[in-house]
């Protein structure tokens, strides 16, 4: 049974927290070039 629900998880691995935001930028790139937009979600439960 199809629920109409996928999801999607990326994790970039950084030495540092100046590098998140390019990071972060990186994975939104990934996304759009896939066409994985979607509506942000809480992490796992």
């Amino acid at each position: 049974m199809d629920f109409g629900f996928s999801t999607f998880e990326v994790e970039i691995m950084v030495s540092s927290e100046q590098e998140i935001p390019e990071e972060e930028e990186r994975i939104m790139d990934f996304a759009k070039r896939f066409g994985i937009l979607g509506t942000p979600a809480r992490g796992k439960l």
